[in-house]
């Protein structure tokens, strides 16, 4: 009889090979952690003992895994495709949208947000287009030409269709993002001293409210935030049972206590040490 081979078992196998000198130190680790806690659970029971023996583990694994990150470059890529493999497949399970990774990580994001719904599953959402450029490099000049190209198309699209526009330029790890289309993109920005406690999008009808929560990369110095396509696009990209109404409320905490509530009608922008309130045109 011929023995059929299992391709599984010899990938299991291999991927095993692989990472085995990689995962055996953090392996130790957890056994030299389980025999410590052991040995001061029968000789004392004091839980501060246990508490501090636990935070020293895992100081010593992180400090572990950032060794291996920084100066193994295999142990770097396949952390990197493993995380990525994650995010593919908890975005299908849970039906969102990902931003593209790319090489340079460099790209341009136009989105429109229309009074169009569409009717799915005995659903009614509101239709958000949006279209991706991407950018060789990150040559200023040539991401003007490209940025004031698509905002020339999109001004001449009738407004009265129109609830939001949002233009996002990224950056590598920055993201300046844009609602005023008459404002130009500052490239050289500085991190906004602004910080919020906490955001909450608020659906009246349902009476059911949702923390948002920004990203650093897009705190920065002129970026216009919280609008309807904005929100619209946050919900789009985060695994979130809500959908979109442009009845909308935004519940805002910032960092000196103040509450304010932002509608469809409004947007923040922020500044240095400050931010604006801004109505939509």
């Amino acid at each position: 009889m011929i023995e059929i081979i299992d391709f599984n078992k010899i990938g299991i196998f291999l991927l095993g090979s692989i990472l085995c000198p990689f995962i055996m130190p953090f392996l130790n680790l957890h056994k030299d952690f389980m025999s410590e806690m052991k040995t001061e659970i029968i000789n004392s029971g004091i839980g501060v003992k246990i508490f501090t023996i636990y935070t020293d583990v895992l100081h010593e694994g992180k400090e572990t895994y950032n060794y291996y990150y920084e100066n193994n470059i295999l142990f770097q890529k396949i952390m990197i495709d493993s995380i990525e493999l994650y995010d593919n497949i908890h975005s299908i399970i849970y039906n969102y949208k990902l931003e593209p990774k790319t090489k340079k990580n460099y790209w341009i994001n136009i989105n429109i947000l229309n009074n169009l719904i569409n009717i799915n599953e005995s659903k009614t959402e509101y239709i958000l287009n949006e279209k991706y450029y991407f950018l060789e490099d990150d040559n200023e000049k040539n991401t003007s030409l490209m940025c004031e190209h698509n905002t020339n198309i999109i001004k001449n699209i009738k407004k009265n269709n129109l609830i939001s526009i949002l233009l996002i330029v990224k950056n590598k790890e920055k993201n300046h993002t844009i609602v005023n289309l008459d404002n130009e993109i500052n490239y050289t920005s500085e991190k906004s001293k602004v910080k919020f406690i906490s955001i909450e999008y608020e659906d009246p009808l349902l009476n059911k409210k949702t923390e948002i929560v920004l990203n650093d990369n897009l705190l920065y110095e002129n970026n216009e935030i919280l609008s309807p396509a904005f929100i619209k696009r946050y919900i789009d990209y985060n695994p979130l049972d809500i959908n979109y109404t442009p009845h909308y409320k935004l519940h805002i905490m910032d960092s000196n206590i103040n509450m304010i509530t932002l509608t469809k009608d409004n947007y923040i922008k922020l500044g240095k040490t400050r931010y604006d309130i801004i109505d939509n045109k």
